[in-house]
């Protein structure tokens, strides 16, 4: 186990500054935890009534502290080292502390304040971490309670702004804070706060300084809240930011601390940054001695720096922890877990053409879907406003692992400009949380920051993709944040799961989250803690909107690490906005003066776009009709849009308003109700039906039509058979064909009866076993050949159509079509499959004795399957992603999967009943008659098994909808047209609300619009 050495410094009585009055106490305390809870094996305390400190040879050392014998202190002791990798070093100091010149000080007990020119009574902080990083200990932590006084009041402000490299460091409070004594307690509120949380047993403990800093942040402002009513909040810098889950209390560490560790080794071996590495693995061996992994990996870089000498001098204590844990996985550097019983670094693949082609072209559709579909349409004649942004760090809970100071770009934290957006998310690490009113513009800073993060990655394949989602469809399932992921991904982007998985493993891309305020109200805050699971786990650049006063109802804080504020605009921003719009300062003087109200409203981004879109002739009428009546104003203005924009002529109408408004009311009902912010073509659903007659209507409607397709399909093949048999009469033709049509209706039909209550595999079982028993049944149809029929009969007519009737098991389940794409591979499979099969069926039937002639119409019969067979397995999902979206894309897509599949069954059957004919019958009309017979039905129940029944069930969902009267029959034209009205966005396949604002205008009032007058 590591040492632990100590230095405590106390002061109370300045000679030149306000006396404090606990600051020795708070120094004692400490030395007495170090002593008693960490058996510190020397500690060196100084405070205003210390005894000198013993050495072991020498005089002792003098512990009065002024600003020379601590000077002589860290020059003498601190010029060689005493300490060695995997030890800790303890700094703590509770007093004074002075900014000055952009560098921090810390004020001895003879400090003279007003020597801010030769500063000779200060002590530098830097100063003392450089002394302090000269003992040899890695593992130097710097608890900093200083800068208090009984006022409050501070000499001067910033302090604790100046990084000190290669050590953690613990302020008391905030640079732009004061740190306070609590005459309740005795003690300075950090100190207090800190030996709290230090001697905490259990599962909450400290034991790392992750959960020491954290408990610190929380409990610190809770303790000055109570006594002083201010706020006093602890701030940590720690360089370099991997010792965030350096272990400070090892008898208190699990294994899980020890795993993180290790976790944090593995990764910079990987990453080749062998120094850090081999301090990790140290720091493992100081807490637990034996541990195997640690000792392997010491040996790895001990051979790869050709430095194993240096590595025997580790002093290995008796381990505490028993087993070592004995395996860890990599979550974020690696593509792969790596082995614990045999770890090495991850090799660096060169990134294949075909990454690199998916890589590209979801940036371009992010491109297409969000920055030329929705923020160009956002801004009005693209005039972007730059809004201010407040630094709201106290509504974020940032982890230790990320608190590595990083100042802000500006130093009045109430003047930052969204224009830059993308500076600030890199200032905060890029984990950043975007607050504001409804309106002020949340969504259109986030793709500001995703225009500005595209064009990086495009020119980097090593910057992350920017990507948008919004959290409302969460609420739907409320899984794991990378499990929503992936479904967000496959389902919104159509990207295949094996491409979005290891982007989302690897933290490939930044995560553009809208929307947290819609989120369901009752299940905010399990996304707040599924998202801070998620980020415990992932080191993920990711940007999070929320409305802030739903966001400060919240219990619990998201652990990011920062977050701004959105600010009003002000009357400057207004008017500069109306002259860069090209609408001139007299249409705002004509209107906006005249109204208070107005002026208020125009105070919103979002509000200001609405005026000028709407009010481009004249802010008068509006000024002159608005009464205010509402506790809502924007009500009126969203009137007063709305009449403007069904005023305005489009290229994708005709429509009343009337048509327009209905239509609109119900998207806007159903995605309020299914919590949903994205409108598909393709997801309608048959729950959507209002009346229950429709919806029996829909049920018996799909089941019907698609199993008379069987019927009606065999009479043009009847009609075929008699044209080409030739000795064959129409109603022989038409009867066998209607006989073949009935053998596929009837499986159909009740495999879907069946699947309502079996699972799919169990309906296909049940329907060819009693196809099998039924047609051994006929005499008339099998003769002596019983087991002959059965099989023929069962596999090649029973098992297709039994296949593809169980989907209709749930016919309020629409299951959209993958993307599909040829392999030739899978295809020989496929072919090597179905003759295997058809050998098995054949030689079956020789072993029962039934002859030549039946053997070789066996094999002829049962080689139908092949062809069936093949599209099962030729077709595999693609791994690409398509460059563009269109609207109901999936119901095409069905479509398209249908009639290739299809023609792909239909035409090896026909075919081989060609090849059967001539070869069996010596005529080209019988052959071609038996390949119809089949090839058609086994066609078409191939087809709706892959995504014909989806077009169908769409097509008669369609139907009742529009007799319901909700929505037109060309619907792609009716939604482009709203959004040319820009009363939607158009985002690739799908259409979103212009605003949320205006999604909850429509729900909120659904009959008001019998009332408004429209010309068209």
């Amino acid at each position: 186990m590591g040492r632990n050495w100590a230095i405590t410094i106390g002061i109370d009585g300045y000679r030149n500054l306000q006396r404090l009055n606990y600051a020795e106490r708070d120094a004692e305390a400490i030395q007495s935890f170090l002593q008693q809870e960490l058996n510190v094996q020397t500690i060196y305390h100084f405070t205003d009534n210390s005894p000198p400190i013993p050495q072991d040879y020498g005089p002792a050392i003098d512990s009065y502290p002024t600003y020379a014998t601590l000077r002589r202190f860290f020059r003498i002791r601190f010029e060689e080292p005493f300490l060695k990798s995997g030890d800790n070093l303890w700094f703590f100091f509770a007093g004074h502390g002075k900014r000055h010149e952009d560098h921090d000080y810390l004020m001895p007990i003879d400090a003279d304040p007003g020597d801010e020119a030769e500063k000779s009574t200060w002590i530098p902080l830097s100063y003392i971490t450089g002394r302090l990083r000269r003992s040899g200990a890695d593992n130097v932590v710097m608890l900093i309670d200083a800068c208090r006084s009984d006022s409050g009041r501070r000499d001067s402000t910033g302090f604790g702004q100046e990084k000190q490299q290669g050590v953690i460091t613990l302020f008391a409070c905030s640079p732009w804070e004061s740190s306070y004594e609590i005459d309740e307690l005795q003690q300075g509120a950090f100190t207090y706060a800190l030996l709290e949380g230090l001697q905490l047993e259990g599962e909450g403990n400290c034991a790392t300084v992750e959960r020491l800093y954290q408990r610190l942040r929380q409990t610190v402002p809770q303790i000055t809240q109570q006594y002083k009513q201010v706020q006093q909040t602890p701030y940590g810098v720690i360089e370099p930011p991997t010792k965030y889950h350096l272990i400070l209390l090892p008898h208190k560490a699990d294994f899980a601390d020890i795993n993180t560790l290790k976790m944090d080794a593995y990764r910079a071996e990987s990453g080749q940054e062998l120094a850090e590495a081999q301090q990790l693995w140290t720091r493992v061996l100081a807490v637990s001695s034996d541990d195997s992994e640690a000792l392997k990996g010491i040996g790895r870089l001990a051979h790869a720096s050709n430095t194993l000498d240096s590595i025997t001098q580790i002093s290995l204590a008796k381990p505490f922890y028993g087993d070592p844990p004995k395996s860890i996985s990599l979550h974020h550097d690696s593509a792969q877990a790596v082995s614990a019983a045999h770890p090495q670094a991850v090799p660096v693949n060169p990134i294949s053409s075909r990454a690199e082609r998916n890589r590209s072209d979801l940036i371009k559709l992010v491109n297409d879907f969000w920055i030329e579909g929705v923020l160009r349409k956002s801004l009005y004649h693209e005039v972007m406003l730059g809004l201010e942004l407040h630094l709201r760090p106290d509504t974020v809970d940032v982890p230790l692992r990320d608190m590595v100071v990083h100042q802000p770009l500006i130093e009045d934290l109430q003047l930052l400009p969204s224009t830059q957006i993308d500076k600030v998310f890199e200032d905060l690490n890029r984990s950043l949380l975007v607050l504001g009113t409804p309106g002020a513009g949340k969504t259109t800073t986030l793709l500001s920051l995703a225009r500005v993060a595209l064009q990086k990655a495009a020119a980097n394949g090593a910057e992350p993709i920017p990507i948008v989602f919004n959290l409302a469809s969460w609420t739907e399932r409320r899984l794991p944040i990378e499990a929503w992921l992936l479904d967000e991904l496959k389902n919104k982007y159509q990207i295949p799961v094996k491409i979005a998985q290891p982007w989302i493993a690897n933290d490939e891309l930044m995560l553009l989250l809208d929307g947290l305020d819609q989120v369901e109200l009752s299940h905010q805050a399990d996304c707040v803690a599924a998202l801070n699971t998620f980020l415990e786990q992932h080191w993920v650049a990711i940007a999070i909107c929320c409305r802030v006063n739903d966001y400060n109802a919240l219990d619990q804080h998201l652990h990011l690490r920062g977050a701004v504020e959105l600010q009003p605009l002000s009357e400057q921003q207004i008017q500069q906005f109306w002259l860069s719009a090209g609408l001139g300062p007299s249409l705002m003087a004509a209107g906006m003066q005249q109204d208070l109200e107005l002026q208020l409203l125009a105070r919103s981004p979002l509000m200001l776009n609405v005026m000028a879109l709407s009010c481009e002739q004249s802010l008068v009428s509006f000024a002159h009709t608005s009464n205010h009546s509402t506790d809502r104003p924007y009500i009126q203005l969203f009137d007063h849009y709305l009449a403007q924009m069904l005023a305005r002529p489009t290229r994708n109408g005709p429509y009343t308003p009337r048509q327009l408004l209905t239509w609109l009311t119900w998207i806007a009902q159903v995605l309020v109700q299914q919590r949903q912010v994205e409108w598909w073509i393709e997801r309608l659903h048959p729950s959507l039906l209002s009346r229950r007659s429709d919806r029996l209507l829909y049920d018996l409607g799909v089941r019907t039509v698609s199993g008379l397709l069987f019927l009606v399909a065999s009479l043009p093949v009847g009609l075929l058979v008699f044209l080409l048999a030739g000795n064959i009469t129409l109603v022989q033709g038409l009867g066998s064909s209607l006989i073949v049509g009935t053998l596929f209706f009837l499986p159909f039909e009740l495999a879907g009866i069946i699947a309502q209550w079996f699972p799919r595999w169990l309906a296909i079982a049940i329907i060819v076993g009693l196809t099998a028993v039924t047609t051994s049944q006929i005499p008339a149809l099998v003769g002596k050949n019983v087991l002959i029929a059965s099989i023929i009969v069962s596999l090649t007519i029973a098992l297709p159509a039994a296949l593809a009737g169980s989907l209709l098991g749930q016919t309020n389940k629409i299951l959209l079509a993958d993307r599909l794409s040829w392999s030739w591979d899978k295809a020989r499979y496929g072919v090597g499959l179905g003759l295997g099969v058809t050998l098995i069926i054949s030689l079956t039937i020789a072993a029962f004795g039934y002859g030549d002639r039946s053997l070789s119409d066996a094999f002829t019969a049962t080689l139908l399957i092949v062809p069936a067979v093949l599209p099962l397995t030729g077709l595999t999902r693609s791994m690409t992603i398509p460059p563009t979206q269109l609207p109901n894309q999936g119901i095409w897509q069905s479509l398209r999967n249908a009639l290739w599949i299809a023609i792909i069954v239909f035409v090896p059957i026909l075919l081989t009943g060609t090849v059967w004919g001539l070869v069996k019958q010596s005529s080209l009309g019988i052959g071609l008659s038996f390949g119809l017979t089949f090839a058609l039905p086994l066609a078409l129940a191939t087809g709706l098994a892959k995504g014909g029944i989806v077009c169908l069930q769409h097509l008669i969902l369609r139907i009742l909808l529009y007799r319901q009267g909700v929505l037109p029959w060309n619907y792609s034209r009716f939604l482009n047209d709203a959004a040319d009205r820009y009363l939607l966005h158009r985002v690739g396949g799908a259409y979103i609300f212009m605003h949320p604002l205006l999604l909850d205008y429509f729900t909120e009032n659904p009959d008001k619009f019998h009332n408004i007058k429209h010309s068209r």
